[in-house]
């Protein structure tokens, strides 16, 4: 999450229309959070409280930092 809201980069940023997203925001409308498509920066990044990797094959996958 970003400023409260789930971002995804938007589609001219190269991310694909897929299944996952489509659900993910599907379940953000239902339960009433912020999801916005959007080009993200690295700068956003820094501000993410979490952070998450979707895909049709592997689902939702949480970003985790080695230090």
């Amino acid at each position: 999450m970003i400023n409260g809201e789930v971002a995804t980069p938007a589609d001219e940023s190269g991310n694909l229309k897929g299944i996952t997203r489509t659900t993910l925001h599907k379940l953000c409308q239902v339960n009433k959070i912020p999801f916005h498509l959007r080009l993200i920066k690295v700068e956003d990044l820094k501000n993410a409280t979490e952070c998450f990797v979707s895909s049709a094959t592997r689902g939702v996958m949480p970003v985790k930092k080695h230090c």
